[in-house]
């Protein structure tokens, strides 16, 4: 059979689509990393609003002479740490923070920003390959649809003068056998990216939270009880996003000409939703991951093999006729010509 045959069958197998089929030439894990980007862009402008607009931090400044608005603001914009339950509770303990025992945590207020970065890291991929794919394929299949509109016979006349866009489409597609590789392999790397984006996005969130992010969603499954959720080192969110914390101030000069030191508990609301955000980044980049591997190395697989390639054909035509010129055209073609 030659290859002016292959392509008359393979037209013909297009010819047999539904008009109202939607042509779609990006992978699901594409897509949902357009739809990752999207619900972070979201959840970015939401924690803007409750930074800007709400209330993201409230001390209690009974107890330091200093008016309430000044302190919560420099508390805001300064690094504070983590007050540990044990401190909290017992009054007496309130001020014999040790160093060590110190968690210090000074990233949530660009939590904003974070949000519409890694948006804009989840869109790279799906946008690359966009641009990269300039509409080819949707391209080919109008021109099949519009010659279908004046050919009702159930098989192409490749001499038939209402085909001529097929024809020439055909033509240019024989001519250029064997140089789609490049076309095919941009769809490939668009598939790395994706991983490698979520991958690198996981290890930069750890880095950013004092290495705590990367255990967050096994230390989380482990919680049973309510005592759980309280302690401070079974409960990762309890360091990576502390509802309370305590922030020091240094004042004017005392009696003795030295600064006087105040320090009182602040509580931060804006982290019970940032918290929640976070805990689904996790559980989701997770599963996005594990779906992207499985696209990328199925990927690699039909790049080094023809078998795959024969068997997804034979898998979308249930001619059998039309099944034995697919063989044959994958071994007659390269990798980028089966992708195309």
């Amino acid at each position: 059979m030659s290859v002016y045959a292959i392509s008359r069958e393979f037209f013909s197998f297009l010819k047999k689509k539904q008009d109202d089929e939607r042509i779609s030439v990006t992978s699901s894990v594409l897509n949902l990393m357009k739809i990752t980007s999207m619900l972070l862009f979201a959840s970015s402008v939401l924690s803007t609003a409750k930074q800007f607009f709400g209330d993201p931090i409230h001390c209690d400044t009974k107890e330091v002479h200093v008016d309430a608005g000044l302190f919560e603001h420099y508390c805001w914009i300064q690094a504070s740490f983590v007050a540990p339950q044990k401190f909290v509770n017992n009054t007496k303990l309130r001020f014999q923070h040790s160093e060590e025992e110190r968690v210090y945590q000074n990233y949530y207020q660009w939590i904003p920003f974070i949000l519409f970065f890694q948006g804009v890291l989840c869109y790279i991929p799906y946008n690359y390959w966009k641009i990269s794919e300039n509409g080819k394929v949707a391209g080919f299949i109008k021109i099949v649809r519009s010659d279908r509109e004046n050919h009702t016979s159930s098989e192409f006349d490749f001499g038939n003068p209402d085909a001529t866009n097929i024809v020439a489409l055909a033509k240019s597609l024989i001519l250029k056998r064997g140089s789609h590789c490049g076309y095919a392999l941009k769809y490939v790397f668009a598939q790395f990216l994706c991983v490698a984006s979520l991958a690198l996005q996981l290890y930069a969130m750890d880095w950013m939270m004092g290495g705590n992010f990367l255990t967050l969603g096994t230390k989380l499954l482990y919680i049973q009880t309510d005592d759980d959720i309280k302690d401070f080192d079974k409960n990762p969110l309890l360091k990576i996003f502390p509802r309370l914390i305590r922030c020091w101030f240094e004042g004017k000069m005392g009696m003795s000409g030295t600064p006087e030191r105040y320090a009182a508990l602040c509580i931060l609301p804006v982290n019970v939703f940032n918290e929640k955000v976070f805990v689904f980044i996790w559980f989701w980049f997770i599963i996005l991951i594990f779906v992207g591997l499985i696209h990328f190395c199925w990927s690699v697989i039909t790049v080094a093999c023809s078998l795959p390639r024969v068997f997804i054909l034979r898998f979308s035509v249930n001619s059998s006729s039309a099944s034995f010129a697919y063989d044959r055209l994958v071994q007659m073609s390269d990798f980028g010509d089966w992708f195309l």
